[in-house]
């Protein structure tokens, strides 16, 4: 029988170039932390771009949502 299964969460900027997905914890019981969890981001060149990238996508996300 077929399952689904929830990889993370996508945030995109509006013309879908940049983005940042939040890796979900395998363990469901654990929160999701940014010091141990991981976060897939592009583009950046390191971890720097991606922490600064991530935030100003997450951010103009949720100002377009209130």
């Amino acid at each position: 029988m077929p399952s689904i299964h929830n990889y993370g969460l996508v945030y995109t900027n509006k013309n879908l170039t940049q983005f940042t997905i939040l890796v979900y914890p395998e363990d469901e019981q654990v929160l999701w932390s940014d010091s141990v969890q991981m976060m897939i981001t592009a583009p950046a060149l390191n971890r720097e771009e991606a922490v600064e990238l991530s935030n100003k996508i997450m951010e103009e996300y949720e100002l377009r949502n209130k």
